[in-house]
């Protein structure tokens, strides 16, 4: 099992940064790996609601299904994704003062098979692959909210 913890604080409305996570079919716009999410069952997001997505791996392409575990507007938003040799489960929790808001991002992710034995290199690949993300959101959160400013 590897277990993450990553931190960032955005200079933005806790609002903002619940509808920026929440948005699932617009995950690929900052994390590139998902090549697609799309919702899969009828009516509006909360814990139940199943995902599909396709999404790059070092050797191709993996598919499987997400499903929304957590919903706590706007507190609080967990996961846990399938079919695949790791199955991770994560979430993301808001906390928030005036003028900013900070994002826990957690991930557990459970490997399978002779995925064990590359645990080491793979925890700090996720490690990478997740600062990685959460810039890319802080970047695109705080662009938008000086740009709204300045309307």
């Amino acid at each position: 099992m590897i277990t993450l913890e990553l931190e960032r604080v955005i200079r933005c409305p806790v609002q903002a940064v619940w509808d920026f996570f929440s948005d699932f079919e617009a995950m690929p716009s900052w994390q590139p790996e998902f090549r697609e999410l799309v919702q899969q069952t009828p009516g509006p997001v909360g814990v139940g609601t199943v995902f599909r997505y396709r999404r790059k791996v070092p050797f191709g392409e993996q598919r499987g299904t997400m499903e929304i575990t957590e919903w706590d507007p706007p507190r609080r938003l967990g996961f846990s994704a399938e079919p695949g040799p790791v199955l991770p489960r994560g979430s993301w929790t808001f906390t928030s003062d005036d003028a900013t808001t900070r994002v826990v991002d957690h991930l557990d992710a459970e490997l399978q098979g002779p995925l064990r034995l590359l645990s080491p290199i793979l925890r700090r690949q996720f490690a990478q692959e997740g600062s990685r993300h959460l810039d890319e959101a802080v970047r695109r959160l705080e662009a938008a909210s000086a740009a709204a400013k300045d309307t």
